[in-house]
């Protein structure tokens, strides 16, 4: 049962994931195209070959869960991509037990990470941060070159040189995310990024 429930919740936060990187994808129907007789495809970030579970380490999770954290899910091995991005996640878990209640104040943290490919790629994760900003977020000083609170994911989304960090961390249950929490994972972060 403990594994089966531990596993839901890793479903549930690797489903919030994807489904923000679907709705956050910029609609290139408008977008300029390069000529056709353009080859270059020069990369615009500096993480180089950092996935999300190279910056979120097992360490790092038992700082901000506790010694119980365990690991979640991960694509480290096959990420995501695209002709302009690269999206790497890594998820950890706090074990809190079997019961029902222990579930639901249960902890995860998870790390997305979306790192440009092309300068196509760069546009797309600056314009998250500028023309394409969600409404209702909070911008965040002092985290990277661009950060917004996102209360609706409860998610601290971070850019820096170019590659777009998302941070959640908190209960299964979003709504009772916070800023502070996002602020305390990306303490442990920070450097890495």
């Amino acid at each position: 049962m403990k594994k089966f429930l531990v596993f839901l919740g890793v479903v549930v936060v690797i489903k919030e994931n994807i489904r923000l990187v679907i709705l956050t994808r910029p609609n290139t129907a408008h977008a300029p195209q390069a000529p056709a007789s353009s080859t270059t495809t020069t990369a615009t970030s500096t993480t180089g070959s950092k996935t999300a579970c190279t910056i979120y380490t097992a360490a790092d999770a038992q700082k901000l869960l506790g010694s119980t954290a365990q690991a979640g899910s991960s694509n480290a091995d096959t990420p995501t991509e695209s002709d302009a991005i690269k999206v790497s996640t890594c998820t950890y878990i706090q074990d809190t037990g079997d019961s029902l209640d222990s579930l639901k104040t249960a902890k995860t943290a998870s790390l997305l990470v979306r790192a440009p490919k092309t300068q196509a790629g760069t546009d797309s994760n600056k314009a998250q941060f500028t023309t394409s900003k969600p409404a209702g977020v909070t911008d965040v000083p002092g985290y990277g070159d661009a950060a917004y609170w996102d209360p609706q994911f409860g998610q601290l989304n971070i850019l820096k040189n170019n590659t777009w960090y998302i941070l959640s961390y908190g209960t299964t249950t979003i709504s009772s995310r916070t800023l502070d929490d996002g602020k305390q994972f990306a303490a442990i972060l920070i450097t890495k990024l």
